[in-house]
């Protein structure tokens, strides 16, 4: 590893006293172009100590007091390469505190945590990444990330892409701009950056594993390119990234296009875009879609599909095409699997994308199912003086009080409900638990529960089940998901969404008819039960 450092710079704002300045001021004309920052920003700047990220942190301090920024850094230390990784993290550490600015580092084995996550590196580093930085973005209320992407890596991206077959988005290469996250070196080349640290004795950290050819990058970047620029010249870069930024003109001009019809087309549906990552899905109507052109319906399913599942970085042409031939009304069902667990189904008239990981199938294709996700809960149990009121979807609201004293069975209190277009029946209130026979408990029956009342953190709703729900069964001691519960006790899906789930303010207690949650159950200590006893009408 190559260490070249020297402090007496870092004391100067001025570009125009440093060496080969010119790649400053184009790279300042970059912000400008692309409205990268505003005045008074504050910037999170990725540095890993390679030549990339030492030019842009040292870019920012030379133009900090130009844009009156407020400059913050990142590094993770991947504890890969026997040590180098420690040495780089030193060095990034004593290099931000030369220029002053507040540093955020992390030190975590990114191979054990790809593996654990059965990533290959590459991919799983960039993850791990990303989402620190978005962590410290979020915790210290930061406008922007800065990432060290420069022409040279947007080109070997084109030429990724374009081997993967990543069709019209993929040959766009690297965005400048991508929400918060901004590349000011977009235009700049590795030769003028390491050019100019070189000239100016600004150190920087060599990283001996770029020169391996293990990955399809590295193999771009040390065998495809050198050969091209041999028998082409080097102003074949130029030409294709000059292409590259006519392809990503006309692919923002596409996707544009496509958000739009998407806005419409969930705007009827009661949704926001940002409500589709958090449900896992996305339903189209074909109707809508069907009669577009071919390139905005492409770019309108590679959206979906980074809207379900926040990014389509390894969606490729052939899976969009195999998704095209199902975009017409009339024909047969389809179910197609693309990859980190994004699906694609066509039942009847309507297209669904959605992420495995998060939603069921059938539960998406279950209508009732998904139109009670946004209604209220029907019950609310309040333990001050035990009362329960009863909110129907039909019916006004029923108030049913029980004695604050603690009854017998026979003191309980009952009233009626409308849960879920179902007649229910619903007996509730509080015993004293020495007067309760553990017989009668061990051999109630499932429409039956009864609970320990100091576990129970008040106040108690009933619901219907949702994506993501979770609890402990009674006699485990392991978190279950309530779909996997369902399922091991065969219960059909259409018949899921009329199941009654208790919960009070921290997790589940009861599954309706069938279960309750271990953690409130009766023990040796109780004092007091929660009672309850479901009887459909």
């Amino acid at each position: 590893m190559n260490l070249r450092y020297e402090n007496n710079l870092y004391g100067s704002d001025d570009s125009g006293s440093l060496k080969h300045s010119e790649i400053v001021f184009k790279v300042i004309a970059t912000i400008d172009k692309f409205n990268m920052i505003n005045p008074g920003d504050s910037v999170l700047i990725s540095i890993s100590g390679g030549p990339d990220s030492v030019f842009l942190a040292y870019l920012f301090y030379l133009i900090k007091n130009k844009y009156k920024l407020e400059l913050y850094s990142f590094h993770l230390d991947h504890m890969t390469r026997n040590g180098d990784s420690a040495r780089d993290a030193d060095f990034v550490e004593n290099f931000c505190s030369g220029l002053k600015i507040k540093l955020f580092s992390e030190k975590i084995d990114a191979q054990k945590w790809c593996i654990e996550r059965k990533m290959n590196f590459q991919e799983g580093a960039r993850i791990l990444r990303k989402n620190l930085l978005e962590k410290y973005l979020l915790e210290n209320s930061i406008n922007k990330i800065a990432i060290a992407h420069n022409a040279d890596d947007n080109l070997e991206t084109f030429f990724m892409n374009l081997l993967r077959g990543s069709g019209l988005r993929g040959v766009s290469g690297i965005k400048p701009v991508s929400g918060n996250l901004i590349r000011p070196l977009i235009n700049s080349s590795k030769e003028e950056i390491v050019c100019f640290l070189d000239s100016n004795k600004i150190g920087y950290c060599i990283d001996k594993t770029n020169l391996e050819v293990k990955y399809l990058r590295n193999r771009i970047r040390n065998i495809l390119i050198p050969e091209l620029e041999d028998k082409f010249g080097i102003s074949f870069k130029n030409k294709v990234l000059n292409t590259v930024e006519t392809l990503r003109t006309v692919n923002d001009y596409i996707e544009a296009e496509a958000l739009r019809i998407i806005k419409g087309i969930i705007k009827r549906q009661g949704i926001n875009i940002s409500d589709i990552y958090n449900m896992g899905f996305i339903k189209i109507p074909v109707a809508f879609i069907e009669d577009l052109d071919n390139s905005i319906k492409t770019a309108l399913v590679f959206k979906l599909i980074e809207l379900v599942n926040g990014e389509a970085k390894d969606i490729v042409s052939a899976n969009i095409n195999d998704i095209l031939k199902f975009c017409y009304s009339g024909g047969e069902n389809k179910k197609i699997d693309l990859l980190n667990g994004i699906n694609f189904v066509k039942e009847k008239e309507h297209l669904y994308i959605y992420d495995g990981s998060k939603i069921d199938l059938y539960e998406i294709l279950d209508e009732n199912c998904l139109k009670l996700k946004s209604e209220k809960e029907y019950i609310v149990v309040d333990k001050d003086d035990i009362r329960i009121m009863l909110k129907s979807n039909i019916t006004s609201n029923v108030i049913l009080r029980v004695a604050g004293n603690a009854g017998t069975i026979n003191q309980l209190h009952k009233t009626n409900m409308d849960f879920n277009e179902t007649g229910i029946e619903l007996t509730a209130g509080i015993l004293n638990a020495p007067k309760i026979d553990k017989n009668t408990i061990m051999n109630s029956y499932t429409n039956e529960a009864y609970m320990d009342l100091d576990s129970i953190r008040f106040p108690v709703i009933v619901r219907n089940w949702r994506n993501g729900d979770k609890f402990y069964p009674l006699g485990m001691h392991k978190e279950k998901k309530l779909q996997d519960f369902f399922t091991d006790i065969k219960v059909p899906f259409h018949l899921r969404s009329s199941i009654p789930i208790f919960c009070d303010s921290e997790k589940i207690i009861w599954i309706g008819n069938f279960r309750i949650d271990d953690r409130i159950k009766i023990k040796d200590k109780t004092k007091k039960i929660f009672y309850l006893k479901i009887t459909e009408n």
